[in-house]
């Protein structure tokens, strides 16, 4: 049975309760929005569901999930308080498929920095990169970056990590 998607906020609030837990103490509004939007990501890959009930959005500097980008930019360069938490919103999934997919992420890519992140989600060949240059994404504000476009690059990104492993 699908799930609901989630707020992009109770996202945000998974990934700083669990800083807060291994006192990772560099989470700045890029690095939760990029860890926010790679979880989108890995969610589509895994279940074919969106984790989000929010578009992602190619801006100028990047994909962004609009509210996690007005909730936190307050805090520019900073890194956000541990005592926002507490203001946002939970998760409302029970499904082990997705809080697992949630927890391999902060694994996976907590030790980054948020322009480290901002680097990953720029590559060419990256839904941002296709969706901002080759589609025209640059020409429209706030221009859409397509779920399957996500998946097929997360998915893309799996099957390569597959392809290293079985070759080592």
């Amino acid at each position: 049975m699908p799930f609901v998607p989630q707020s992009s906020l109770a996202i945000s609030r998974f990934f700083l309760e669990r800083a807060k837990r291994d006192n990772v103490r560099d989470v700045t509004p890029m690095k939760v929005l990029k860890l926010v939007y790679i979880a989108h990501g890995w969610v589509l890959c895994f279940t074919d569901q969106p984790l989000l009930s929010e578009k992602i959005q190619a801006w100028k500097y990047g994909p962004v999930v609009p509210s996690v980008y007005h909730k936190f930019k307050e805090f520019g360069d900073s890194s956000i308080p541990f005592s926002v938490v507490e203001s946002l919103p939970q998760l409302t999934t029970e499904d082990d498929q997705v809080a697992d997919a949630l927890a391999g992420v902060w694994n996976g890519y907590k030790g980054f920095t948020g322009i480290q992140l901002s680097s990953l989600t720029h590559q060419p060949n990256t839904p941002w990169y296709e969706t901002w240059h080759a589609s025209g994404g640059r020409d429209s504000r706030s221009a859409i970056i397509d779920n399957q476009t996500i998946r097929r690059h997360y998915c893309d990104l799996l099957k390569q990590a597959d392809d290293t492993a079985k070759s080592q």
